[in-house]
């Protein structure tokens, strides 16, 4: 049985990666840059009462469709104001199909609904990951804006 592939992931197979190996003269097709996974990342606060935790952990689910996880701390800090075991954050990892939806949507209607979008910028970190920080996570089409208060989403691609 084959494998459907998702219709951004077939042109990627299909077009981006033989001209990849052509102009970067890579002798194995395993040299060729993948996309393995794309972190969703949202930070909440140390002051954050449990309504704001559940709506970011909503919102965060809506926009990738599965259930995020609360990062909590390892042990308090005065300095910061965190307890132990204190919610500071959730996140969700998108692989396979999933994670290829994502992407398409993000870069098909999202990116495109930001006011005086001048692309994305063009920088890696040393690892090969991208990430790009989203100021205002209502540009999804899945978010409705008058039910989300002022937080901000990091979405990384390695």
């Amino acid at each position: 049985m084959s494998k459907q592939l998702t219709p951004l992931q077939k042109y990627y197979v299909e077009t981006v990666a033989p001209a990849l190996v052509t102009s970067r003269g890579y002798k194995n097709k395993h040299q060729v840059p993948k996309l393995l996974k794309i972190v969703l990342n949202s930070g909440i606060g140390a002051e954050a009462d449990k309504n704001t935790i559940a709506d970011t952990a909503r919102d965060i689910g809506l926009i990738a469709g599965q259930k995020p996880v609360l990062n909590r701390t390892k042990r308090a800090i005065a300095n910061f104001k965190l307890k132990p075991n204190q919610v500071t954050g959730c996140h969700v990892t998108l692989r396979g199909e999933s994670m290829w939806h994502f992407l398409m949507r993000l870069l098909a209607v999202a990116l495109p609904t930001i006011r005086d979008f001048r692309g994305v910028p063009n920088k890696l970190d040393g690892q090969g990951n991208y990430t790009i920080g989203i100021t205002d996570f209502t540009i999804f089409p899945e978010i409705v804006w008058k039910t989300t208060s002022a937080r901000w989403v990091s979405t990384s691609r390695s």
